[in-house]
């Protein structure tokens, strides 16, 4: 009754692959889900937003806010939360930029319980400005932030159960492919089994 999701990056696309990866785990009378993140450090934080809202059912899912750029807020939908069961989601150092907008939104609102190692910290919009000898300056004009009001980009993601990674894992071995997690050599998955199958399957408050 524990299906497995990992998501390497939130690419175009990638919430709706998330979506159908969920509704097929439904259809086989899975209900309780362990979204892998680690590793995913690149992406489009409009896709992490709407795979939030795959999860959340209402709230805040972050905000984006600098010192002249007005607050964007990006919040959950009711209507497109569909999944209710409990979740786990797996974070490392690696994880960052838009996986960590995931992982925040789901841990400050205790809906699901973070595990591993703290995210990397990547959260900003910047603006290109050419110069005049060819050269550019990158500026970071605005911060995402997770609902409590904690700037992605300075503090990262602590996860709520710390369990370190096991370094000796080669890349391949390390994540196995969707919904397919490994098991005995991975101290992280073996803890969010453990959590998992304490959880009853009663709905997210």
């Amino acid at each position: 009754d524990i299906g497995y999701v990992r998501v390497v990056t939130f690419r175009a696309g990638t919430a709706a692959e998330v979506r159908e990866h969920l509704e097929r785990l439904q259809q086989r009378g899975v209900h309780k889900l362990m979204l892998d993140l680690r590793g995913c450090a690149v992406g489009e934080a409009s896709e992490a937003v709407d795979t939030t809202r795959w999860l959340l059912e209402k709230g805040l899912i972050t905000y984006l806010e600098g010192q002249r750029f007005p607050r964007q807020e990006f919040k959950a939908d009711p209507s497109r939360a569909f999944w209710r069961g409990p979740v786990t989601v797996l974070i490392d150092t690696s994880t960052a930029g838009a996986a960590e907008i995931v992982a925040a939104a789901l841990l400050e609102y205790h809906r699901a319980e973070v595990i591993g190692e703290a995210s990397y910290g990547v959260g900003s919009v910047q603006k290109l400005i050419p110069l005049d000898d060819g050269s550019a300056l990158i500026l970071s004009v605005a911060k995402y932030y997770t609902p409590a009001g904690r700037a992605i980009q300075d503090t990262g993601v602590e996860p709520s159960i710390v369990v370190e990674a096991a370094r000796d894992l080669d890349a391949e071995a390390e994540f196995a492919p969707l919904e397919r997690p490994p098991l005995e050599s991975d101290p992280v998955v073996q803890k969010a089994l453990e959590v998992l199958r304490a959880k009853s399957l009663a709905p997210a408050a």
